[in-house]
């Protein structure tokens, strides 16, 4: 297992691992085995979380649960040009979650955040998400121009539905 997780593509090379089972079928060397599978995973994202957390980078979205759409949308940020715009889909989470509120509040007093569409996926949007998870269309714009309106529309299901829900907030 040490080996395959040296190799170019991990993931690959350990779902082609072939555990011998000398016991033929008692199961104990297969659980031991996806047992320290577990941990190895276990430490690698304990790993990743400590340097997302404390390596000084992600001020605004290491605050609390940590998520990955928080991080991606910080990094997009700071990798953004200065006039630059960039659009994300998101989890919804990312205006509602308790942890995101610094986040969401360096937006908001940046007037970085254009636009945020939050959709639940009733109508399938998206194949194999839950039907009841909520994610976002997201613009962030570093540009001063920039209007200080946020667009903002909450429950949609379908993108016919942003020509009618649509609500501006200064």
């Amino acid at each position: 297992m040490d080996e395959a997780c040296k190799q170019e593509d991990p993931v690959a090379a350990l779902l082609n691992l072939k555990i011998c089972d000398p016991a033929c079928g008692g199961g104990h060397f297969l659980i031991a085995a996806a047992h320290r599978m577990g941990e190895k995973y276990k430490r690698e994202i304990e790993g990743l979380v400590l340097l997302s957390k404390n390596g000084g980078y992600f001020k605004l979205s290491n605050i609390g649960r940590l998520n990955t759409y928080s991080l991606f949308t910080e990094r997009a940020i700071h990798t953004c040009k200065q006039l630059g715009t960039v659009g994300l889909i998101v989890q919804s989470g990312l205006v509602t979650d308790d942890s995101n509120k610094t986040l969401f509040r360096f937006l908001i007093s940046n007037s970085y955040l254009n636009s945020f569409f939050d959709f639940e996926n009733k109508q399938h949007l998206f194949f194999g998400v839950h039907p009841e998870q909520r994610f976002a269309l997201v613009v962030l714009s570093l540009s001063k121009m920039n209007t200080n309106t946020t667009k903002f529309a909450f429950g949609l299901t379908n993108v016919e539905d942003l020509s009618q829900k649509i609500e501006f907030l200064n």
